[in-house]
């Protein structure tokens, strides 16, 4: 996560601890009440918005591997190796195993399939 995300999720956080905290000394049942709300929309907000982060980052990752993946690609066909392009492809099907702890390391895979392809050896 970056830095604005944390900062988002700070301020997220404090607000709910100023309306936990209002609710909890408030003399007044409908500010309670109310206050009591504002807690639990801010907590949706702060859940549906780690949701939809960790969603874009997915994303972007995946973009990123499979953008660098093509590239390369594109780059070792035009040199006429199409048999590398070809064997690190296969190569990639047989690693891939998506689940949900590790979104099957593709960035990983691609990366490998990248230095394999450019004649390169992996770390």
């Amino acid at each position: 996560m970056d830095n604005s995300t944390l900062g988002i999720f700070a301020v997220l956080f404090l607000l709910l601890m100023i309306f936990v905290w209002a609710a909890a000394v408030s003399d007044d049942k409908p500010r309670r009440v109310n206050y009591g709300i504002g807690a639990t929309i801010i907590a949706a907000l702060a859940f549906f918005f780690t949701g939809t982060v960790m969603s874009f980052n997915y994303n972007a990752s995946y973009s990123s591997a499979a953008d660098k993946l093509m590239a390369a690609s594109v780059k070792v066909m035009d040199e006429g190796r199409e048999a590398d392009v070809l064997r690190e492809w296969r190569a990639m099907d047989k690693k891939f195993r998506w689940n949900y702890e590790t979104k099957g390391d593709f960035r990983k895979i691609a990366h490998e399939a990248i230095e394999g392809m450019s004649g390169k050896e992996t770390k």
